[in-house]
C-alpha cells in the first residue's frame, strides 16, 4: 500500500503528541513512540504489559547517533558502515535514561531498511520505540488485519504498507566497553559473521 507524505506528516505529530504510532519494520510491524517522552514511554509500557526491567529497542537514522551516544567504539563503528541499515541492534552508552528505554548498560539502537519508517525518522527528527506490535508474549504481526486481532488501534495512527515478509529478528550486539564486544541475541545476523567482521 502507499504511504505518501501525507501520511507521514500525519504519524509524525501524532508522535509529537505522545501517541503511539504503528510502523512497519523489514519484518514485523512495531510500535513507535516519542522515545524522547516520559509520558508516551509510559503509555506504551502500559499497552503493551511490558514488565518493567525489559527496554524498548529504538529505530533511529545514523545522523542522530551524536545526540543520544555518549561514546561510539571502533567496534561499533565498523559494524555500522558494514550492516546498517539492517537487522543488526547494537547497544550504545547513551544520554537516555528512562527505565523504558535505558537499560543496565545502555540502549539498543537499530536503522532499519524499511524505507516509509525512515522517511517517518527523518521528518519527525527523534528516535522512536520499536517493539513488536503486540501485547508482550504473542506473537509478532506482519499484516494490520492481525494485528486489530488482538491489539486495540481506536485512535492509533498506522502506517500500512500491507503484508510484511516476516523473518528472524535483528542480532543484538553490546559494543558499550571499549575493548570488548558481545553478541545478547543472535538473529538474522549470524554470530560469525559478527567475529568475522570484527577480526
Amino acid at each position: 500500500m502507499n504511504v505518501d507524505q501525507l501520511h507521514i506528516d500525519r504519524a509524525s505529530q501524532e508522535l509529537s503528541k505522545g501517541n503511539i504510532v504503528v510502523v512497519p519494520t523489514e519484518s514485523f510491524y512495531a510500535l513507535a513512540v516519542d522515545a524522547t517522552c516520559s509520558q508516551a514511554l509510559n503509555h506504551l509500557s502500559q499497552r503493551k504489559n511490558r514488565p518493567e526491567g525489559k527496554p524498548f529497542p529504538l529505530l533511529i537514522v545514523p545522523e542522530m547517533i551524536t545526540s543520544y551516544v555518549t561514546k561510539l567504539h571502533d567496534h561499533a563503528r565498523k559494524l555500522m558502515e558494514i550492516y546498517w541499515p539492517g537487522p543488526l541492534t547494537l547497544v550504545l552508552p547513551t544520554t537516555f535514561t528512562h527505565p523504558a528505554v535505558k537499560g543496565e548498560r545502555g540502549a539498543a539502537f537499530r536503522y532499519g531498511t524499511h524505507p516509509v519508517t525512515n522517511r517517518l525518522l527523518q521528518t519527525f527528527g527523534k528516535p522512536i520505540t520499536c517493539t513488536s506490535a503486540n501485547l508482550s508474549g504473542m506473537e509478532p504481526h506482519d499484516t494490520i488485519e492481525k494485528l486489530a486481532q488482538s491489539f486495540d488501534l481506536m485512535g492509533i495512527e498506522v502506517l500500512d504498507v500491507g503484508k510484511l515478509p516476516g523473518g528472524k529478528v535483528s542480532t543484538i550486539v553490546d559494543c558499550c566497553e571499549k575493548d570488548k564486544w558481545m553478541v545478547v541475541r543472535e538473529g538474522a545476523i549470524e554470530t560469525k559473521l559478527i567475529e568475522r567482521s570484527l577480526s
